[in-house]
């Protein structure tokens, strides 16, 4: 760990990794150079959600873990907005739901919710959202920061 990185971030990790591809014109649904492993990136992501609460967290989530859900949600959102691929529709409004649904009542986000330190990551996945066409959320939050 000469990096001094925490293990067991999975889902941003790949998030990241998908953000780079979808932002360079590589996309799961058509032919591409790396159209094989952007598609095994972002379907093993969307199976990590809950599809209960949408919480891209995984099964375990570490206790900052609310950043690998922000990081995965921009991913998801970003995937659906390049390439309107139907399936991703519902997995995106979800994500997007359970930032809005854990927004803290004292404005802001959390490392997990409900309480915690603020993670400033949801007011950029919101906007991103609106952005790229993904489903409209309406909602009383008032992002912080």
């Amino acid at each position: 760990r000469k990096s001094g990185g925490q293990a067991g971030h999975d889902q941003a990790a790949t998030a990241f990794a998908l953000l780079a591809f979808y932002g360079r014109g590589e996309v799961h649904d058509e032919e591409c150079k790396y159209q094989d492993t952007v598609k095994r990136g972002i379907e093993w992501l969307v199976g990590q959600q809950d599809t209960g609460t949408g919480d891209l967290r995984g099964t375990n989530p570490r206790n900052n873990a609310m950043y690998d859900h922000g990081i995965a949600a921009l991913a998801v959102v970003e995937a659906y907005g390049v390439t309107k691929d139907t399936t991703l529709r519902p997995k995106a409004q979800a994500a997007i739901e359970f930032i809005v649904d854990t927004q803290h009542e004292g404005g802001g986000w959390r490392h997990q919710p409900p309480d915690g330190c603020a993670w400033r990551g949801a007011p950029r996945t919101l906007r991103s959202d609106r952005r790229r066409g993904s489903p409209s959320i309406t909602s009383n939050c008032t992002p912080v920061g």
